[in-house]
């Protein structure tokens, strides 16, 4: 006895994927768009997927679910603007027969956004704490101690200690310094064993010279005489 062969019918599988803000036709021939690629399955096993209407394909209206089987391609960009132009000029063909003007549906373009560059809040120069002193003392009458003069430009804000623990000592001794190597030009005077005044016989600052001024020209040497004997002499 043959055996009884049977033939397979193949099965249609939908194969359309989706993707978020393409465009989707159904079996009716409306386009849709896709607002949401993510399928989502209902309590009666359909597959769903969240796409809005268009009106000459521009989307309209509110997103809402759609059944996957109802849509039968993806529109290409090409047949989506072939579509648009189709229907526009078909608005316009109806407009001409009736006598009224048409407005055109574009889909609106959001404005890009400009970034702007905060400003950086420009830096303070930092005053040392030698320049701080003398300022404490230029400002001041009576000679003071290295220790006075912490504290002074401390509750002025001129100079904090950055977490020193002798920061008196190393304001004695850059004073100590300064009036070694610059003597009379130096900032400071030492009145007393371990107090300071300000300097006020100290040489100012050299003013600039005008550029403008024509710079003098710097001498000549004189010419050195020869120290040849019995030169030859010029003929008369």
């Amino acid at each position: 006895m043959a055996k009884k062969t049977t033939t397979k019918i193949p099965k249609t599988e939908t194969t359309l994927k989706f993707a978020k803000g393409a465009f989707y036709e159904d079996a009716k021939g409306n386009i849709w768009h896709c607002f949401n690629a993510k399928p989502k399955k209902t309590p009666d096993g359909h597959l769903v997927v969240q796409m809005q209407k268009t009106e000459d394909g521009v989307q309209v209206g509110e997103p809402g679910e759609e059944y996957l089987d109802t849509f039968v391609k993806q529109v290409t960009k090409a047949e989506l603007k072939e579509y648009r132009d189709a229907c526009r000029r078909e608005r316009e063909a109806e407009a001409d027969a009736s006598g009224t003007t048409v407005t055109t549906t574009e889909t609106p373009v959001e404005p890009k956004k400009t970034r702007t560059k905060k400003e950086k809040p420009a830096k303070t120069k930092r005053v040392s704490c030698l320049d701080a002193a003398a300022l404490v003392l230029g400002d001041g009458t009576e000679p003071m101690s290295a220790m006075e003069m912490i504290e002074a430009m401390a509750t002025r804000g001129l100079w904090s200690s950055p977490g020193g623990a002798t920061p008196h000592a190393t304001l004695y001794a850059a004073i100590i310094r300064e009036i070694a190597k610059k003597g009379a030009e130096a900032r400071f005077a030492k009145t007393d064993r371990g107090r300071f005044t300000a300097n006020t016989t100290a040489a100012p600052a050299p003013t600039t010279t005008d550029a403008s001024a024509p710079a003098e020209a710097p001498a000549k040497p004189a010419a050195k005489k020869s120290r040849k004997a019995g030169g030859k002499k010029a003929s008369a």
